[in-house]
């Protein structure tokens, strides 16, 4: 068994070599750094040239040039959200309400109509999301149906992760070793269930059958986003776990410090 192991090791090790190897080629060695769309069709690698002259499409699409200020804005204050929810002092019921307020801004900056912002269809916020702006699709109101499940599926793959260890860490193990054998217990069903999402939108993707052109974008943000959320389940999740659990034993020790010095400053003011 430790042969096998040995064996299998050695194998992925040169996978990932050689994979790095293309990837330094392809990015670095024989990318191509200006704008040049000749250059760009006839080099192998990168057109890094490209990507630094279209960025405002790459970032925005076909959202109005002068309002680009807008969901640059919105980014920023989603990430502020999400930042925000991160502090434990902030886990208090008056969140909810910062959520809804700032969910209720991102919107009026991004769709407009009201206080005398320009009305932008969603039609052209293409670009926003990678996978859609790679298959050039809209970010429909099918894509917004797309997304709602992506975030419900990898909500449940951390859960699971995150669950587990929690209650393997109640039997005295590290936080290191508990999430250690989360993903090995858990590793099972987070791919049966995800792969089973995949497969069954991958048809929509692809754009078949009747009417799929409409469909497609929901597929595309599924698949796309499910792909990319296992990496970050399998890999950030543990890596986040770990420290959330050592910045959670620093506050406990420091709370607990505080609670020694109160009796030792009540006495001396006593005195």
């Amino acid at each position: 068994m430790r042969k096998w192991n040995l064996v299998l090791t050695l194998v992925l090790l040169l996978l990932v070599g050689k994979l790095l190897l293309w990837f330094v080629d392809w990015a670095f060695l024989d990318a191509v750094w200006r704008p040049d769309s000749r250059a760009c069709h006839a080099a192998s690698g990168a057109c890094w040239g490209f990507i630094a002259d279209r960025y405002r499409f790459i970032l925005f699409g076909t959202y109005p040039f002068e309002e680009h200020w807008r969901p640059a804005l919105a980014t920023i204050l989603l990430i502020a959200l999400w930042l925000l929810s991160f502090l434990r002092l902030a886990w208090r019921p008056w969140l909810v309400a910062v959520w809804t307020a700032g969910l209720a801004a991102i919107g009026v900056l991004m769709w407009g109509g009201v206080l005398g912002l320009p009305y932008v269809e969603n039609g052209r916020w293409g670009g926003l999301i990678l996978t859609l702006l790679l298959f050039k699709a809209d970010l429909s109101i099918y894509a917004f149906v797309g997304i709602i499940m992506l975030v419900g599926l990898v909500k449940k793959n951390g859960i699971m992760m995150v669950d587990f260890a929690i209650e393997t860490q109640k039997s005295g193990v590290t936080a290191e070793r508990a999430i250690y054998d989360a993903c090995l217990v858990r590793f099972r069903p987070i791919m049966m269930t995800t792969m089973a999402a995949l497969m069954g939108t991958l048809p929509i993707a692809l754009g078949l059958g009747a009417g799929a052109e409409s469909r497609r974008p929901l597929g595309l943000a599924v698949v796309g986003g499910l792909l990319f959320s296992q990496m970050l389940t399998l890999f950030v999740t543990p890596v986040f776990y770990v420290y959330m659990d050592k910045l959670q034993k620093k506050e406990q020790v420091e709370e607990e410090e505080v609670q020694e010095d109160v009796p030792e400053v009540a006495g001396i003011a006593a005195r």
